[in-house]
């Protein structure tokens, strides 16, 4: 069963401009063209709509992700390389978090003498 670009949207959660966006990227390919030219997805294309919808989430970079779903185009190949990326991408992330509390460590900061130093109070209650 083909799937308008619509259609294919509600049912992976995302948008129809994700889509048309995914393809410009060759990420994604519709399985036909209608008469009238619009695009039409099988559940294949659901299911790799789905997993670019899930990695967006996890902040991978969408050339991440072409590497990912290039290698998923093999599901025989070990999956080592997949995990090197996911674990690559997990790095960045908690690096980002990490940033975040700095900042917000040093935000707590308002001068004064080391006694009243908010960041040396949390770092010894952390």
């Amino acid at each position: 069963m083909l799937l308008n670009i619509g259609e294919t949207a509600k049912r992976c959660g995302c948008s129809v401009q994700s889509l048309r966006h995914y393809q410009t990227l060759d990420l994604l390919e519709p399985k036909a063209y209608s008469r009238g030219g619009h695009r039409l997805y099988d559940e294949a294309a659901v299911q790799r709509a789905g997993f670019i919808r899930g990695a967006r989430r996890m902040e991978f970079s969408l050339d991440t992700i072409g590497e990912m779903l290039a290698i998923a185009d093999f599901p025989a190949t070990e999956c080592s390389e997949i995990d090197a990326l996911a674990r690559t991408q997990l790095v960045k992330v908690e690096s980002r978090l990490l940033q975040a509390a700095l900042n917000g460590l040093i935000a707590s900061c308002s001068g004064g003498k080391v006694a009243q130093c908010r960041i040396i109070e949390t770092l010894t209650h952390s």
